[in-house]
């Protein structure tokens, strides 16, 4: 078993106040407006939405742009929002590890079995990133160049998992999405039923979370953001409207979206994406212990939570992701009870940037009067 990490700034979290019922000021609103057109035209964006929480003034969302390329984008419309669906997956399995379910430093192996390859790393390991074992021998480019309106099963991506691993578990960290692959499987092994059910039933059981689904068991519900996809090197690839049209009305696609499974595949609109953070780092939906552990960083990533504390010089932390078509930051800043969710519909926008317009968002909230 790994030393427990100490506790970094980030790992503040819980007791935050209930979700406020009211909107944010007028004038405060239009000044996060204002931010949030700033940032598109900065970042030549085709669209952007964002939504802030904040216990002390109230909510708001915002868009700017378009959806389409003709059509205003909604604030409430729906994206995919790549790699933040980890902090869904991870929170499922903290909840199942505080329900006894799960221990979450043993070898993950107990509960896959050993035809699955693990590395032998324990959960914990695989949640953070440390497990040592390989990227998935194929991808959504590999299942999904025939057919977008294809669908992707578990079975499937574990198939694709690298037999060769990279190190030793516990003595590196290295991003893979395949860990997460492995912390899906890990959820239908233990709960007999599909990583969907799993979160519906779990951590996504609380109001006002319907719209963050998990693809493609769920269907994302208009409005929508259409994916504009930059994929250097590929030419040509569809426009965002045919794209959906394409991939069955699902972000980016039905195959990319099912591809991607319990590491990125999931779509919300900005509000409830907002609303899922505040609640995950809020500490209403896990314990106080479990919310410890999410936040034990090493090599700055917890749990499915990168620390950006030392990026804002307050607490602060969060999840980044990146599908074609999509750039959303997901951050919380907990000592002011804030949330804030950015979401672009491109590729071609770097996380950092949507990092530091979420800094902005909560800038203008902390600065107002009263903030």
């Amino acid at each position: 078993m790994e030393p427990t990490p100490a506790p970094t700034m980030a790992a503040r979290l819980g007791a935050f106040p209930p979700l406020p019922t009211g909107a944010v000021p007028n004038a405060l609103g239009a000044t996060l407006q204002s931010t949030l057109e700033a940032a598109r035209t900065a970042l030549h964006a085709p669209g952007i939405a964002a939504a802030v929480i904040a216990a002390d003034h109230g909510s708001w969302a915002g868009a700017a742009g378009t959806a389409d390329g003709a059509t205003p984008l909604d604030a409430a419309a729906a994206f995919g929002i790549g790699s933040v669906t980890k902090t869904v997956v991870a929170a499922e399995v903290l909840r199942l590890a505080a329900s006894g379910a799960i221990d979450l430093d043993r070898p993950i192996a107990t509960y896959l079995g050993t035809d699955i390859p693990t590395n032998g790393a324990t959960v914990r390991q695989v949640l953070g990133m440390r497990s040592g074992i390989g990227e998935a021998t194929a991808d959504g480019h590999t299942f999904c160049d025939a057919d977008l309106a294809a669908s992707v099963s578990m079975v499937q991506l574990r198939e694709a998992l690298s037999p060769d691993p990279l190190f030793p578990p516990g003595t590196r960290f290295r991003y893979t999405n395949a860990n997460y692959v492995l912390a899906g499987l890990l959820i239908e092994a233990v709960t007999g039923g599909s990583v969907s059910h799993a979160l519906r039933s779990g951590v996504l059981a609380a109001p006002g979370l319907e719209r963050l689904v998990y693809q493609d068991a769920e269907r994302p519900t208009g409005p929508l953001a259409a994916p504009f996809v930059v994929l250097p090197g590929v030419s040509p690839v569809p426009g965002p409207s045919e794209l959906l049209r394409l991939g069955d009305g699902f972000l980016p696609a039905r195959c990319l979206a099912a591809a991607a499974g319990p590491a990125g595949g999931m779509a919300a609109d900005p509000m409830t994406l907002a609303r899922w953070g505040y609640l995950l780092y809020g500490g209403s939906l896990l314990d106080q212990a479990s919310l410890d552990r999410m936040v034990e960083m090493q090599d700055g990533y917890g749990l499915a939570a990168h620390d950006h504390s030392s990026v804002f010089g307050v607490p602060a932390l969060g999840h980044e992701g990146t599908v074609p078509g999509y750039v959303t930051a997901l951050l919380a800043f907990p000592d002011q009870a804030l949330v804030v969710a950015v979401l672009v519909n491109t590729n071609d926008v770097d996380e950092n940037a949507l990092i530091g317009i979420a800094g902005r968002l909560r800038n203008a909230v902390v600065g107002w009067p009263g903030g």
